[in-house]
């Protein structure tokens, strides 16, 4: 929704769009069984948290050198780059 409110409609449906494809990759990747692979390796797991963590880090790192960089009125993107942005967001978000 504000991706929506920030970026307008078709950016907030791209974001969705990516948001919603992420959810039926999750689903597949369950449905496979990787969350039984992951249950009984543990290092997996963690080592998934960790690299989740990292890259939290460097967006952080990336936003303190340019500041500008978080602006909303700089980031234009059209509706696949919403759509990828949608997807990063929902990959991450389960960790």
């Amino acid at each position: 929704m504000t991706t929506s409110v920030s970026r307008g409609r078709v950016a907030g449906f791209a974001a969705g769009l990516g948001l919603g494809i992420m959810a039926a990759i999750w689903t597949i990747l369950a449905i496979l069984g990787l969350e039984v692979l992951i249950s009984f390796v543990p290092g997996l797991y963690l080592s998934i948290r960790i690299a989740g963590a990292l890259y939290l880090f460097w967006i952080a790192v990336g936003l303190w050198r340019d500041p500008a960089l978080s602006d909303d009125n700089n980031h234009h993107g059209d509706g696949s780059t919403m759509s990828r942005e949608g997807l990063r967001t929902s990959s991450c978000a389960d960790f």
